[in-house]
């Protein structure tokens, strides 16, 4: 037969569940927070954008000469993460930089994008420092200038659209602490309850 509690019993079997389970909260709380915070990194992005394309003044066939140079828009993609370009744009690192970035790691910090219907491309680095990601991309950027006219020689005029600047570098920080204490909390809170319902079944119900 099983046991009958008086109101008072009850209430007191449900405040020290809910402190079991408010401890469990906490714990899990503070646990994910500490392991975000200890598993945290920054990565500093810059960009710059170049212009690619042939002087329409010099050419009678306009939308011609235009369908070309967009249609070379993805060639023009994969020549700038090809190694001739980055190893230019590794040699014109400062030499602290180039001691800790090869040229592999150049050409895996560097993205290309493209634009719809432009002759504007957008070069991106990731680093761990803003000094390090915008000289990273400015070298590219020269790079590019330098090296695209060798590997096709009919390539448009390359303009740069102004340098990379270290204080427009965007930042970006994973793990996000926040997002851990929610779901360390959550799973503590899940734990506690599972905890305190088998606890109770089994000393005062059955």
């Amino acid at each position: 037969m099983k046991k009958q509690y008086r109101i008072n019993e009850l209430i007191i079997i449900i405040f020290k569940n809910l402190i079991v389970i408010g401890v469990f909260a906490v714990i899990g709380g503070v646990c994910a927070g500490l392991y975000a915070k200890h598993k945290q990194t920054t990565i500093y992005t810059s960009a710059t954008n170049i212009f690619i394309g042939h002087n329409l003044n010099q050419t009678n066939y306009k939308n011609s000469q235009v369908m070309a140079d967009l249609n070379m828009v993805d060639s023009y993609k994969d020549i700038i993460n090809d190694f001739q370009v980055m190893e230019e744009a590794h040699s014109r690192l400062p030499k602290k930089l180039r001691h800790m970035y090869t040229v592999s790691d150049l050409r895996d910090a560097i993205n290309v994008d493209s634009h719809p219907q432009s002759l504007v491309l957008t070069i991106k680095s990731q680093a761990d420092t803003p000094k390090a990601a915008t000289e990273i991309v400015n070298a590219t950027a020269a790079a590019t200038r330098k090296e695209i006219p060798k590997s096709i020689p009919n390539a448009g005029e390359i303009r740069l659209l102004g340098k990379a600047k270290k204080d427009n570098a965007g930042s970006i920080t994973t793990p996000s602490i926040k997002k851990y204490i929610i779901l360390g909390t959550s799973i503590g809170l899940l734990i506690g309850m599972l905890i305190s319902f088998a606890v109770t079944t089994w000393k005062k119900i059955l």
